[in-house]
């Protein structure tokens, strides 16, 4: 099997006739079919049903066929970021949960790059899992994901069963976001009791990694609104001044520039502890932008800490 082969059957899949997709190949079509063949014999099983109407993927031929199109989508993808890095191009790709400190981080680092060359930046917010499979297969270098402490056994069984290296970068309490005109907002510390009346704003793609962990969330809601962007949030609490939503690390200057507050939560549950961890392969050595993003996050966990009510965490260091 090699990857030609792969493109062979791709390309057949497609237009569904052997005859047209060696036209497309700008190959003849004995060696397309005797190629094909070769692969069957290699597999030991047949890909196509070829009938006088055209050919079409047998059972098990659909799934070499989706395999193929994976790694081939994986092969284009790191022929481009050859090409990019041939050209002199700075190019960066990182996964992050749906987080304003991270977002601000990635801004500072983003900014302090050659802008007077070439730059291909790939920025994906994201859930945790969806990071963990970026980094697996390679599509980004490193992540950032963020977990509840209650979920911390069954996070670190998944990195483990990936071969995914990880560190923590910050273990913080959550605490709660308004609209400054929010009935809540003047209020120094809020009780679980204290939302019942209200609105919460959720990301609906975030993962619970332990579905039976009875602590798995801070309340039940019976009044949310599933969100799946950070401008839909802040829109969103501006807009329904009765509404909030569960955050942790948060630049001041943002706060200010949108109007809004953080309060914190007077509740015990391990569930509004959350843990924020930079993932990456075990074998990968961080590289040059690597660390510069990295530094950027910890510069902005350290500023963001000195700014708000978690006055007892400890420093954060830049550790590059």
């Amino acid at each position: 099997m090699n990857l030609q082969q792969l493109r062979y059957l791709v390309e057949i899949e497609k237009t569904h006739s052997i005859s047209t997709a060696a036209d497309n190949l700008y190959m003849g079509q004995p060696n397309l079919s005797r190629s094909i063949r070769e692969l069957e014999e290699s597999l030991g099983f047949d890909i196509f049903h070829r009938t006088a109407k055209g050919t079409t993927l047998t059972r098990a031929g659909k799934e070499v066929f989706l395999h193929a199109k994976e790694i081939l989508t994986k092969i284009e993808a790191i022929e481009e970021l050859g090409r990019k890095n041939a050209s002199g191009t700075q190019v960066y790709g990182v996964s992050v949960p749906h987080a304003y400190w991270v977002s601000y981080a990635f801004a500072q680092f983003a900014s302090s790059l050659d802008f007077e060359a070439p730059i291909a930046l790939d920025f994906q917010e994201t859930n945790a899992l969806h990071a963990i499979e970026n980094v697996q297969d390679q599509r980004h270098s490193l992540a950032v994901i963020r977990y509840a402490r209650s979920d911390e056994n069954a996070i670190v069984r998944l990195l483990q069963e990936r071969e995914l290296a990880f560190e923590q970068l910050s273990e913080v309490r959550k605490q709660v976001l308004f609209a400054a005109s929010h009935p809540l907002a003047q209020k120094e510390s809020i009780s679980l009791s204290d939302l019942t009346p209200f609105l919460e704003l959720v990301y609906g793609d975030e993962t619970a990694f332990d579905g039976q962990n009875a602590d798995a969330k801070p309340a039940n809601r019976e009044k949310q609104i599933s969100i799946y962007n950070r401008a839909v949030l802040i829109d969103l609490l501006i807009g329904i001044p009765t509404s909030f939503a569960w955050t942790s690390l948060f630049p001041k200057n943002m706060l200010e520039r949108n109007g809004l507050v953080l309060r914190p939560c007077a509740a015990a549950q391990s569930s509004l502890v959350e843990r924020y961890v930079l993932i990456y392969r075990r074998n990968h050595e961080l590289s040059a932008l690597d660390k510069r993003y990295v530094n950027a996050l910890f510069k902005c966990i350290a500023q963001c800490l000195q700014e708000s009510v978690h006055d007892d965490a400890p420093p954060h260091q830049a550790p590059y």
